[in-house]
């Protein structure tokens, strides 16, 4: 394998322990968060509740493009292959916001 076949790595492919490492992490933060979430239920205590709102806009601009997808070409779809690039930027959007509202509010 070379790097001139084009076959060592695609653009915007992560290698396998870069794949490793952030899935752990993305792992951990689930844990992290599952666990944090309950203790906030148990205690009746929400630090940031107006975070629900950044993670439902996020929903929203995750969703809409989503639903273009399911409607014109495939019922189920993994990433921005069949969006364009409008479409794809608020798909990715979307997923931060709901990240970043997330984060808001069990931090």
């Amino acid at each position: 394998m070379t790097m001139w076949n084009g076959k060592l790595m695609k653009e915007n492919e992560l290698s396998k322990p870069a794949k490793i490492i952030v899935g752990a992490g993305i792992v951990i933060l689930l844990a992290f968060s599952a666990a944090t979430a309950f203790q906030n239920a148990v205690h009746g205590v929400v630090r940031r509740p107006w975070a629900l709102s950044i993670v439902l806009i996020g929903f929203l601009c995750f969703v809409f493009p989503k639903l273009s997808i399911i409607r014109g070409k495939k019922l189920v779809s993994f990433g921005t292959g069949f969006m364009t690039e409008h479409q794809a930027n608020f798909y990715r959007a979307g997923y931060f916001l709901m990240v970043v509202g997330l984060l808001l509010s069990l931090a």
